[in-house]
């Protein structure tokens, strides 16, 4: 894949050592959920949008819906830890853990790429699958 802008993306290490590359945080977050059911995950980063360093995923803290239009239409950008108490201010957005970030992912049914108009409503607590 060609990632045309690596601020926003991140890269997957499998246990077999392949790297996949994503070119942003939603699409690798979903294949994150896909390999990690597969027990097939090593490693995982995110570009930290300032200063373009990889950050493991679990470190990383990811602003969602900023001011950041981010290549998949998610606004989900990434931040080291220790930048990430300006970006806040400085672009705006709810800042998120990993685990959050899937969690939005597994609860919204988002596809990679998909459009808000895409998404598949949540079912009310308590409600059956």
């Amino acid at each position: 894949m060609t990632v045309t802008d690596p601020r926003f993306g991140g890269e997957l290490q499998s246990r077999t050592g392949r790297i996949h590359t994503f070119d942003a945080i939603e699409c690798l977050a979903s294949f994150y959920l896909d390999a990690a059911s597969r027990d097939d995950i090593r490693a995982a980063w995110v570009t930290d949008f300032e200063t373009g360093r990889f950050v493991p995923v679990d470190s990383a803290i990811i602003l969602q819906e900023g001011s950041i239009a981010s290549p998949m239409g998610r606004s989900l950008v990434a931040f080291a830890p220790e930048s990430a108490e300006l970006a806040v201010p400085k672009y705006g957005g709810r800042a998120l853990r990993w685990p959050d970030v899937l969690e939005v992912l597994r609860v919204r049914r988002l596809e990679p790429g998909a459009t808000p108009r895409d998404t598949v409503k949540a079912p009310v607590s308590g409600a059956s699958r």
